[in-house]
């Protein structure tokens, strides 16, 4: 069943999303997987693991207790740690028996200390907690989805919501009130700072095991799809896999609803932001991989 939204209604209240700036969950039908002792060590040797925060290696035997594979997120926590646990991407399934390998940064987004005891757990959302308020509550990372099981014209999504990239699961829900969308979003929290720390997930990185609400979507088909985020550059910049002209259309609603107090350019193709991967899931939910990246300072 196709909604019928129109291409300018889509493109106003993009813009509008934007505009807004400041400031009720299905239960996921994949039950919560297990959680197995671990020992979290540190490893230079690896570079992937030495450059990069979000990614672990996790050996074989302990990976498959947790019933995930290599690509999946999982939360990894310690004993006496600042956080009770943290997400992390699987890269590799080499490390030692019993034993969860990252390089500093993994540590430190942790907050454990090297060869501390700890938890490997095969799940990314809480379980436990479907809205925005519980995982505020309790300084958590919940999984929302809003859809009605038909439509698949758009759907908005915003994967850093909450703490974690203020206020984008806000202009995901705008969206969706606005054109009757389907809602994706993730929302993160942590008393005192450190949601991004904790809980953010590269766009090219989510995989749909990892994120129950995400996987019943997956396979829609939808003719669109915009995804919200943040950056620590300045102005808005708009990329994804859709086509320039669909871009450059939302850029243009985007100036106008925010008075050309920003600069708005497009995403340097082959920069940081680009947005443009395959593997981005606002291309992969996007029938023809054209999905639209919004990144503001």
């Amino acid at each position: 069943m196709r909604n019928p939204i129109s291409r300018r209604g889509t493109l106003k209240a993009l813009g509008t999303a934007i505009g807004i700036g400041a400031g009720g969950g299905w239960l996921a039908t994949r039950p919560a997987r297990a959680t197995t002792e671990a020992t979290i060590e540190r490893d230079n040797g690896d570079r992937t693991l030495r450059t990069d925060a979000e990614r672990c290696a996790v050996a074989a035997g302990l990976l498959g207790d947790l019933d995930a594979v290599v690509s999946e997120q999982i939360r990894v926590g310690a004993d006496r740690a600042d956080h009770d646990s943290a997400l992390y991407t699987v890269v590799d399934d080499g490390a030692p028996r019993d034993v969860v390998e990252m390089g500093n940064g993994g540590l430190d987004r942790l907050g454990a200390k090297n060869k501390a005891a700890g938890t490997a757990r095969g799940y990314a959302p809480h379980p436990d907690y479907e809205t925005r308020p519980a995982a505020a509550e309790n300084d958590e990372f919940a999984e929302v989805l809003r859809d009605d099981g038909e439509q698949s014209a758009l759907v908005a999504c915003a994967p850093h919501g909450g703490w974690i990239e203020y206020p984008t699961d806000r202009q995901s829900a705008h969206v969706a009130d606005a054109l009757g969308a389907a809602e994706w979003s993730c929302a993160g929290y942590n008393s005192g700072g450190g949601a991004f720390d904790r809980w953010h997930v590269t766009s090219t990185a989510v995989d749909r095991r990892s994120f129950p609400k995400l996987d019943r979507i997956d396979d829609r088909g939808f003719d669109h799809a915009v995804s919200f985020h943040g950056f620590s550059e300045d102005g808005i910049a708009g990329g994804g896999g859709a086509p320039r002209s669909l871009r450059a259309a939302v850029r243009d609603e985007i100036d106008a609803a925010t008075d050309g107090r920003y600069d708005v350019p497009l995403a340097d193709p082959g920069g940081a932001y680009a947005g443009n991967s395959p593997e981005n899931f606002v291309n992969w939910l996007a029938s023809d991989g054209d999905g639209v990246q919004i990144e503001q300072s």
